[in-house]
């Protein structure tokens, strides 16, 4: 791998990068000493290796995952619609079939429906097509980052003399920080993503089931619309407010509470007309807790 601005690669790992992140983010030059004068550049260098390493182990993660899980949710898919055409077949051919070992195979149709049925109910319990395309779309959004930064990180270096502005150096380290953060930002994202799925999945497999659950009492969410009180009266009436897909209608003080909520993640959004006819929005996301009431602003400026 060649990092851009600065030549060829390092050893620590195949392709040039370092292995076991994030465990593992050698070279990484965390002493004083690596910041001098004489140093500072080499230190930027060993800095710009780790980080890119570290995008890249995460890309390569979510590439490998993607791949396994999208094997998995194929083979499913395939063996259930095959399964589902052989049931269709079934009863088309019963009537020229003989008894099969004292057995009617008109009924056979329904344990082949039934099994196509199970794979699909395994595929939507696990998750595995989900992933297969939430991975792949985080792993696009990650290479899409680390290219921006690659060529952003070109761009200072043509602009700015590192060596003797050590202002420009600043700039640099705060670039890499705020790519790194956006890496982990990405991540953490896809991550409530899978956790809050399989919560759902799991909260719905004990309910039917009548199993009890401390952690599954839902929540709600109380919803504030900033500035409420300075709304027009046609912006108010045109207000639509929805948590999920659950709408909800503001009482007299721009307040709503929804009804009971699975804990987990929620989309809170506020929609209404803007003066030039244009609809504008305004979205935050929630994390309901198991058996509480969790409070979430949104703001409705009055000139709409």
């Amino acid at each position: 791998m060649v990092d851009a601005g600065f030549g060829s690669t390092h050893g620590g790992g195949r392709a040039g990068r370092v292995q076991g992140y994030p465990a593992n983010l050698e070279p990484f030059p965390a002493s004083p000493e690596d910041w001098l004068p004489d140093r500072a550049t080499a230190s930027l260098v060993d800095l710009h290796r780790a980080t890119v390493a570290a995008a890249q182990d995460r890309i390569d993660w979510y590439d490998r995952k993607g791949s396994r899980q999208g094997a998995i949710a194929r083979a499913l898919r395939f063996f259930a619609l095959l399964l589902v055409g052989l049931g269709a077949l079934v009863p088309v051919t019963a009537p020229v079939l003989p008894l099969i070992a004292g057995v009617d195979v008109a009924y056979a149709g329904y344990v082949v429906i039934t099994l196509a049925g199970l794979l699909v109910g395994l595929d939507n319990f696990f998750g595995f097509s989900e992933s297969w395309m939430r991975f792949r779309m985080t792993q696009a959004e990650l290479v899409r980052r680390l290219a921006s930064f690659r060529y952003e990180w070109a761009s200072r270096l043509a602009a700015d003399n590192i060596v003797e502005d050590r202002s420009a150096l600043h700039g640099l380290l705060d670039l890499q920080r705020r790519f790194m953060d956006s890496v982990e930002a990405a991540v953490e994202a896809e991550t409530v993503q899978w956790a809050t799925r399989q919560r759902f999945n799991l909260l719905s497999f004990d309910r039917k089931q009548g199993f009890a659950r401390p952690d599954g009492a839902p929540g709600r969410v109380s919803v504030r619309i900033q500035g409420w009180a300075a709304l027009p009266e046609a912006t108010r009436k045109a207000l639509a407010l929805h948590v999920g897909r659950q709408a909800l209608v503001p009482d007299a003080g721009g307040t709503a509470v929804s009804p009971p909520l699975d804990p987990g993640s929620h989309t809170v959004r506020a929609e209404w007309p803007g003066q030039d006819g244009a609809t504008r929005s305004d979205l935050k996301t929630v994390t309901v807790e198991s058996d509480k009431t969790v409070a979430v602003d949104l703001a409705v400026p009055a000139e709409g």
